[in-house]
């Protein structure tokens, strides 16, 4: 016999709502409130219907009906608002909402229910109207699930295919640069992940159910390819992050992976590829071609080094290293931050719960490029914001690394905290690895320029001062537009992450920085004579595994050319390339396996071993695509959007019936 579901300790039985207290006050959060009541619903006892009756009954309460307003349909974030600020609150309900209704409407009585699917119906033309840039991936998902399960729900034709046609756009927009823009995500890939899950789960639309697994597949193998066996994060750089993912405060991202693949969330080959993944190896992905955003992840045994081309989000991690614990303490986290007037974790509002807990947002523009293990990146203040008191770039070790010696070029650090010469080497020591950090160019904008190691909350830091000053300075230099623009202040550095070796540690350092050559050159400040005018910033390291260069315009603050590996994926058992505005045929190699195809964009991963693999194919209409391992060529009978896997002798294709849905 089922029980009752447990009542959480934060429900206010006055309110019918779940509450949260902060330090801003008491809040009862609606979108929360509304799982809860379809959770009780889904459980399904007496007592649990004559709840959640009462709960549904508060967060309709909080949905604004005013046909007038211009966020009709939509609702409070929290009860305590007095008006609609967070548009995400319409779909983060309905996300709960319409599931719920298609699998348990009838527990529910006949006005409970009448008041519901009004609810939904409002909610829905809410989202139509916000049209959510597909950008924005989480949302996107969520906008998705919400118009293609509500419109089989209500049986509102114009509401089902906004949604298809969403989800197909998506698909497109993905495909085309390789990645979603709010890539890699701790956080906000399992919000897709789990909206698209539910949404193949519950969809009646065959093509639909197709689409939704077409993206599942991509952002599954995208999170497979970025865990970290020794510390279980999701390592490389993160579109959007908070603050306990890096802390280590949240559970490892591979107990998620790790669910998902128990609940078949997402497809067994999944976990079989993740298992014959190298400890060792290189991830690179395309984000937004038309940006030169895309990012590189660097793998090895005991960390990880991941940076991103550009910047793109305050909320991401640009530039962020995973390292391996000493024994069975947990890892940590190497990360940095652009951050104005000396704020800190604390000091960033944070609208979604009320609290200032959540992020140390990063406020600067970050351009990268990464070679092995080491980046070369440069940090400038946001385009625009030419007002303030001081200006740093902050490299963070959190307080799990381990460090055991800080070097200023070859010598032992003395005690912290410790004013170091801009442009000493640095070299951050654990048990297991060196840290090696270099600021190759500071601003101007301070004379002398200062560079600072201390501990701050039991975290390392390294400032890199461009400015500082008590009171707040408007920079007319920097503001563009402007008269006196000469391009942005930008801070370029070198930063690289290596294995110990089998030396002394004083030995260990020398040797490390005497492999590099390195060099910066930045042409000489002045205003521009026309729009077009670069100022360009270079720089380069060569070294035992090679050379790479960072060649970058301050004006602008732009890749002078475009970076390698800007678009779609390549990766150990995994690739992907967009062939679709070609006539020629064209050949994609993973391991063994071959694919051939013409006018396709093809996603392809490959087990080794053995002769299962998955393919997605989201071009509208593709040339025939073939597969070959060994001696054996298998052509996949795709002529549009849609997914194929081989396992065990046996082909299965699943393909949409039309490519304008």
């Amino acid at each position: 016999m089922t029980a009752p579901l447990p009542v959480p300790k934060e429900f206010d039985r006055t309110r019918n709502l779940l509450a949260h207290a902060t330090e801003h006050g008491t809040f009862h959060e609606i979108r929360r409130s509304c799982r809860f009541a379809c959770d009780l619903v889904a459980n399904g006892t007496d007592r649990d219907l004559v709840l959640a009756q009462e709960v549904l009954a508060a967060v309709l309460a909080c949905q604004v009906t005013d046909p007038t307003d211009v966020h009709a349909g939509n609702f409070l974030w929290m009860a305590e608002d007095d008006r609609i600020e967070d548009l995400n609150a319409a779909v983060f309900c309905l996300e709960h909402l319409v599931p719920m209704m298609l699998r348990h409407g009838d527990r529910l009585p006949m006005d409970t229910r009448a008041g519901v699917l009004d609810a939904i119906r409002l909610g829905l033309e809410e989202v139509l109207r916000l049209d959510v840039w597909m950008g924005y991936s989480n949302i996107t998902a969520l906008s998705v699930l919400c118009c293609c399960l509500g419109g089989e729900l209500l049986d509102r034709t114009e509401i089902l295919d906004a949604g298809r046609a969403k989800l197909e756009a998506w698909v497109g927009f993905t495909a085309e640069s390789g990645h979603v823009l709010e890539f890699n995500s701790p956080t906000y890939a399992a919000v897709s992940i789990r909206a698209l899950g539910r949404l193949r789960g519950l969809v009646v639309c065959p093509d639909t159910a197709v689409l939704a697994d077409m993206m599942l597949w991509r952002l599954g193998l995208s999170y497979a390819l970025h865990l970290h066996r020794a510390t279980g994060r999701l390592a490389g750089p993160h579109g959007r992050a908070y603050q306990p993912s890096i802390d280590g405060e949240s559970p490892p991202e591979a107990e998620t992976f790790a669910a998902w693949l128990n609940t078949s969330l997402l497809p067994g080959w999944l976990g079989e590829l993740y298992s014959a993944l190298p400890d060792r190896r290189e991830v690179r992905e395309g984000i937004l071609v038309s940006e030169q955003i895309a990012m590189h992840t660097a793998l090895e045994p005991g960390f990880a080094v991941g940076s991103v081309t550009r910047s793109v989000h305050p909320q991401g991690n640009a530039v962020i290293g995973h390292l391996q614990g000493a024994g069975d303490a947990p890892g940590g986290v190497l990360y940095a931050r652009h951050i104005l007037d000396d704020k800190w974790l604390g000091d960033f509002y944070h609208a979604t719960d009320r609290s200032h807990s959540r992020n140390l947002m990063d406020e600067g523009d970050f351009l990268g490029i990464q070679h092995g293990t080491a980046v070369l990146g440069a940090y400038a203040p946001h385009a625009g914001r030419a007002a303030f008191r001081s200006a740093r770039t902050a490299f963070i070790w959190t307080r799990q690394v381990a460090v055991t010696a800080v070097y200023v070029n070859d010598e032992p650090a003395g005690n912290l905290p410790l004013t170091v010469v801009p442009g000493s080497r640095l070299t951050v020591c654990t048990d297991r690895v060196l840290c090696l950090l270099q600021p190759l160019h500071l601003p101007d904008l301070l004379q002398p320029a200062t560079v600072e190691l201390h501990r701050r909350g039991g975290d390392l830091v390294c400032d890199i001062y461009h400015y500082r000053a008590k009171e707040t300075k408007r920079f007319w230099d920097l503001a563009w537009p402007g008269a006196f623009y000469k391009g942005r202040s930008a801070c370029i550095f070198f930063l690289a992450v290596h294995p110990r070796r089998d030396l002394p540690l004083a030995d260990d350092v020398r040797s490390r920085w005497s492999e590099l050559s390195i060099e910066c050159t930045v042409a000489p400040a002045r205003t521009r004579t026309h729009l077009r005018e670069q100022r360009r910033a270079a720089a380069t390291v060569s070294g035992p595994d090679g050379s790479f260069s960072l060649d970058i315009d301050l004006m602008d603050f732009r890749h002078r050319t475009r970076p390698a590996g800007g678009t779609g994926l390549t990766a150990p058992l995994a690739a992907q390339c967009n062939w679709q505005d070609t006539v020629e045929e064209h050949s994609l190699q993973v391991a063994d396996a071959e694919v051939r195809a013409s006018g396709a964009n093809i996603l392809f991963a490959r087990e080794p071993g053995s002769d299962t693999w998955a393919l997605v194919q989201a071009a509208d209409s593709p040339g025939p695509v073939s597969v070959r391992i060994g001696e054996t060529t298998r052509r996949v009978p795709l002529t549009g959007k849609g997914i194929a896997t081989y396992a065990d002798g046996r082909l299965t294709v699943r393909q949409t019936h039309s490519s304008a849905i």
